[in-house]
């Protein structure tokens, strides 16, 4: 009897799909441009805002509201004025509590995790999502790809191992999707203890 081999699961099979509803999509823009303008006051000399990241702030920021939508995890939109310790969620995962770092990228056909191991303050895993539109200002374009994480650690075995190369002004190493573990299921991660963030 010929032995079936085991299906590998290919990029599209690995994904979750996340949509955000208009009412998320537009509050996650107005948490970015608060944040952005706190961030901007904050960082510019003569307290004037810096007109140059509303663009990042807004991205990351919907890619936190997708990765709670699916999970059923709040957002954490306290402000920070010191950061945010490298990290967006504290969760429960295999009993234990873990910090997750969502990262989002615009291209959902190679979707590529860029993280710096190397900043003073990182999480224990990162998460990557992508996005199908490509203008997210746009109250429409609300569906997004959950394509995997990596833990924080890994990163760095990952270069050495296969000599990749990276960034050398911010330190960012890659992971392609295919190299990431598949999506957590929706039950294996739970709201941890975010007292002390």
């Amino acid at each position: 009897m010929e032995r079936k081999k085991d299906k590998i699961k290919t990029k599209s099979e690995k994904r979750k799909d996340v949509y955000l509803s208009n009412m998320k999509m537009k509050e996650a823009r107005e948490e970015a441009r608060k944040r952005w303008i706190r961030h901007r006051k904050k960082n510019s000399k003569d307290g004037t805002i810096i007109t140059d990241s509303l663009g990042a702030d807004l991205l990351g920021m919907i890619g936190e509201y997708a990765f709670g939508e699916y999970y059923n995890l709040p957002v954490d939109t306290t402000w920070r004025p010191f950061g945010d310790d490298g990290w967006d969620f504290m969760v429960g995962y295999n009993d234990e509590i873990v910090t997750i770092d969502t990262k989002i990228t615009r291209n959902d056909t190679d979707p590529i995790l860029r993280a710096s191991y190397y900043r003073k303050k990182r999480p224990d895993i990162y998460f990557l999502i992508s996005s199908v539109a490509n203008n997210l200002s746009s109250l429409n374009n609300c569906k997004f790809h959950l394509e995997g994480w990596c833990w924080a650690k890994d990163l760095l075995v990952e270069e050495r191992k296969k000599k990749r190369k990276y960034d050398k002004k911010s330190y960012n190493y890659v992971m392609h999707n295919r190299e990431l573990n598949e999506p957590f299921e929706k039950q294996e991660l739970y709201e941890g203890d975010v007292s002390e963030k």
